[in-house]
């Protein structure tokens, strides 16, 4: 009998979360843990990540929103002096891609509600993270994270789709 195939993106030997963990983690299921690195070194800020294969995103769309939305970050840090280490602003918390870009849609929302450790700064690296993994890694499909700082533990989630929510 032959044994079926699996992709790296399923594979088995993913860690699973345990329950224990189920308590302070809002991902659940198999998830890669993905260190984001800025210039050159380790930051503190890491994604625990799971990819849906069965959800392609197209190439194109999946770049365009997250350099668009890169950029967009960018220009406000840099008209907004210290911004990269202050917190979300309510109003762009959850930080959300452009509703005028299609095929793809971004948004990171901080977690637990109401913690004050999801800076822009924070929103940078995880759009960082995201294009290593998921474009430069060639995985065009839809993602759940969740966004893990070495010192404040969970600070937030979010998804990439192909659609924002309704």
């Amino acid at each position: 009998m032959p044994r079926p195939t699996q992709s790296p993106l399923t594979s088995p030997s993913l860690p699973s979360l345990t329950s224990l963990e189920l308590n302070t983690s809002p991902l659940t299921g198999d998830f890669y843990q993905w260190r984001i690195y800025q210039d050159g070194r380790p930051s503190p800020i890491s994604l625990r990540i799971a990819p849906r294969p069965s959800s392609p995103i197209p190439k194109a769309s999946l770049g365009r929103t997250i350099l668009t939305t890169q950029q967009a970050l960018r220009t406000y840090i840099s008209g907004h002096y210290g911004a990269t280490n202050d917190p979300l602003l309510p109003s762009d918390d959850p930080y959300k891609s452009s509703s005028q870009l299609t095929g793809c849609f971004v948004g990171i929302d901080s977690f637990p509600k109401g913690n004050r450790h999801m800076t822009y700064g924070v929103v940078a690296l995880v759009l960082q993270g995201l294009w290593d993994f998921l474009y430069k890694g060639g995985r065009y499909v839809e993602a759940a994270f969740e966004v893990q700082d070495d010192q404040w533990g969970s600070v937030g989630i979010g998804r990439v789709s192909r659609e924002a929510p309704r």
